[in-house]
This record gives C-alpha cells, sequence and structure tokens, in this order.
C-alpha cells in the first residue's frame, strides 16, 4: 500500500524526494511526479487505487509504449511522510526500482569474451571497460549505466562490466 499524498504538506515532501533523486541522477533520467485528483481515472486507467508510483521504461518513445511497459512500484507500507527517516527510506525505495529495472547497454562479460570483444571490435568501435572485484558494493554505476544508452555514441562505442579481472587484463 502507498503512502497517502493527498495532503498539501505531503506534495511538497514528496517533490523533495523526487528533487533529490533527479539531482543525484543527474541529467541521466526524467522523473516526475503528477498529482491528480481524478481518483476514478486512476482507477479505471491503471486498474489501481491512489496513490500510484509507476516506473516507465527507459527507451520507450510512443505513449502505447511506454504504458504498456509501465508497472507500479509497491512501496513499504507504513510510511509517515513528515518523518525524515521514512522518507529516506521512500527515497531509497524508488532509487532501487529505479537501478534494478533501467534498461542499459552494458554488456556483463568475463575477461576471456572482453578479449575475443577486443579482436572482434578492434577497427568498429570504441570499447569502453567498467573493472572492478565482486566484493564491491553496487556493481556498475549509474552513469556508466546510463552513458551506455546515449544516442550519441551507440555506433562507435560498446561498453561492458567485468567483473575480477585478472591485473593483466587491468594494465592492458
Amino acid at each position: 500500500m502507498s503512502p497517502p499524498i493527498d495532503a498539501q504538506n505531503d506534495k511538497l515532501l514528496v517533490g523533495s524526494i523526487v528533487e533529490n533523486l533527479a539531482a543525484e541522477l543527474g541529467d541521466y533520467i526524467d522523473i516526475c511526479v503528477v498529482f491528480s485528483n481524478d481518483a476514478a481515472r486512476i482507477k479505471k486507467e491503471f486498474k489501481s487505487k491512489a496513490p500510484l508510483w509507476r516506473l516507465y521504461p527507459n527507451g520507450a518513445s510512443s505513449e502505447k509504449a511506454k504504458k504498456e511497459g509501465s508497472f507500479e512500484i509497491l512501496v513499504p507500507s507504513g510510511l509517515v511522510l513528515t518523518e525524515e527517516t521514512d522518507r529516506f527510506v521512500l527515497q531509497s525505495h524508488l532509487r532501487q526500482e529505479l537501478f534494478e529495472n533501467y534498461n542499459d547497454d552494458v554488456k556483463s562479460v568475463t575477461q576471456k569474451v572482453l578479449i575475443s570483444s577486443f579482436q572482434q571490435f578492434a577497427n568498429e568501435k570504441f570499447m569502453i571497460a567498467y573493472m572492478h572485484d565482486a566484493e564491491s558494493e553496487g556493481g556498475v554505476p549509474f552513469d556508466f549505466r546510463a552513458l551506455s544508452n546515449d544516442p550519441y555514441l551507440k555506433d562507435d562505442f560498446a561498453f561492458f562490466d567485468v567483473i575480477d579481472p585478472d591485473d593483466f587484463i587491468i594494465g592492458q
């Protein structure tokens, strides 16, 4: 069950959460909040009661594709948005949903596949590899993932995620 957001104060608090996420993610992703007093329309269109948190797929260009690819984000129940810790919980939950469901063009590969890709793409593309150990928290940074979707880079760059590369790979 989503937290209630019908009071003006809650709208301001939700707005601050969205502003914090937008500042953290920079220009890589568009975030917006729409408040509607038309609960009947929301229930009819999305088969759900208000309030409603939805995530729309990045890369979808038509309204139909956005709507068909979207899904409701279920947030923890019982949050009180006037409590700073609860706002932090909601913001963390929304961030996690965004990160886990963001479509990118980063290929997770072994170092053997990376070496093979070097040979395959040698004269076609610039290769960018994010290398990290398995214990590193968070995996591939969001900005690296978002950069892989940049339309100006798609034709000339390939993005890779390599976990636990050997020292000889790091030196190349």
